[in-house]
């Protein structure tokens, strides 16, 4: 038993540093610990225990040793703050600043690997110039944290049209995934090999709601993956823009390989072609499936606690979608 040595209560909790898991969460609701932010800096002095009384905190290397029964802590390099069966108190060090890899010569992996909340350089690909310029802005974000900026890091999914009227960004055509949903729905065909995999969509008006339970509820939580956990595999997909009107067939990869390699001889069809050009590896194969997965069950489960969910992907919303960008005049199917 830790007694607190400003009130003399014995109702006193270890703290704990680091992003929090479920299981942290619940803990401090039964007063069990006191979650203590999300960075603890290796040899600086830290606060390690609390009062659940009188709130007070303080170093347990302050106390005498005869108010200590047993505290066992441990170190994580990648991975969220957990405590175990035995009660054992996890800190997570900061990912940010030294710790980070300096040099950013792309480590490409085979083995697959989960990107948490707490994770930020995981061997992922950064020779994209735009993804290297987030990836340093989140960084020095992190280095600002740890001088003192009260900051929340959101990254956010693939963001889409409202669901509230489908309306979308002025700039649509310079959207990435529009342009690759405006191909391949204005091709008609597509490959057998993608059927197995799924399109995210995060429509940008869930997305700021989202964003603003982040910033009402959030406290200790730094980080947040805000992305939609109701995707839409293909296969549905198709089943979808088939009952709009959309004519799809399903070919082998050779086959649309072939066919798609016929569009550039066209004026008319090469911003086809255009749409797939940096997706494809060396035999012609569009490449969608990542060995890097990106976790968010943290973010949702915090957001299920503050009244947030995420729409369906469901018929009313693709089809309010495709219907929208034929209505402007962007889709000509």
């Amino acid at each position: 038993m830790v007694v607190c040595p400003k009130c003399r209560s014995d109702r006193t909790a270890p703290i704990l540093y680091g992003y929090p898991s479920y299981e942290a969460f619940e803990a401090e609701e039964r007063g069990e610990l006191i979650l203590g932010g999300c960075e603890m800096i290796d040899g600086m002095p830290h606060e390690d225990y609390g009062c659940l009384d009188c709130r007070y905190r303080w170093s347990k290397e302050l106390l005498p040793a005869t108010q200590i029964t047993k505290i066992r802590y441990k170190v994580v390099e990648n991975g969220p703050c957990t405590i175990d069966s035995q009660q054992s108190w996890v800190y997570e060090i900061s990912v940010s600043g030294n710790s980070m890899a300096d040099d950013f010569s792309v480590y490409r992996s085979d083995e697959e690997k989960f990107f948490h909340e707490t994770s930020l350089y995981i061997g992922q690909p950064l020779d994209n110039v735009y993804i290297h310029s987030k990836f340093e802005a989140e960084r020095r974000v992190y280095d600002a944290m740890l001088e003192g900026l009260d900051a929340k890091v959101i990254r956010v999914g693939n963001l889409t049209n409202r669901v509230s009227d489908y309306k979308f960004q002025p700039n649509y055509t310079s959207n990435a995934f529009l342009t690759r949903v405006k191909a391949i729905l204005e091709f008609g065909l597509f490959p057998d090999y993608l059927m197995n995999l799924y399109a995210e969509f995060s429509p940008i008006d869930k997305t700021a709601e989202g964003i603003i339970k982040i910033a009402q509820y959030a406290d200790k939580q730094c980080v947040f993956h805000l992305n939609s956990n109701k995707v839409i595999y293909f296969e549905r997909f198709l089943v979808m823009v088939h009952k709009l009107g959309i004519s799809m067939d399903v070919v082998s990869g050779a086959e649309f390989n072939r066919a798609l390699q016929e569009t550039i001889k066209q004026s008319n069809t090469e911003y086809i072609f255009e749409a797939f050009q940096n997706d494809m590896d060396e035999k012609g194969r569009l490449v969608y499936d990542s060995n890097i997965r990106i976790k968010n069950e943290f973010t949702l489960w915090f957001l299920e606690k503050v009244g947030f969910e995420w729409n369906e992907t469901d018929m009313e919303y693709i089809s309010g979608y495709i219907d929208y960008f034929r209505k402007i005049g962007y889709l000509e199917v």
